[in-house]
């Protein structure tokens, strides 16, 4: 679930958080991905979530946030926050 899949170091969670309902995004969850972890410019499983629109995904993303006590709205490298990539 944390290894890159693809380069710049995209994981299976963030391609799932693209195209995922929000059952089979739960699923993935209760596999204990890294949320935190990012790509190659900065970027997390809710950055690709909250770009692709998929509020399903985004959801249960924000669910498993709440529970690591995290900041909802964390940034890539270049400054870019998932809210920023939603509007």
């Amino acid at each position: 679930m944390n290894l890159p899949v693809l380069h710049s170091d995209i994981t299976l969670t963030m391609l799932a958080a693209t195209r995922f309902n929000e059952e089979s995004m739960n699923e993935i969850l209760k596999l204990g991905p890294d949320l935190l972890k990012k790509d190659s410019i900065g970027r997390c499983a809710l950055h690709f979530a909250a770009r692709s629109g998929n509020t399903d995904a985004l959801k249960s993303i924000l669910v498993k946030y709440e529970d690591l006590d995290e900041e909802i709205d964390p940034t890539s490298n270049g400054g870019i926050t998932p809210l920023m990539m939603a509007v």
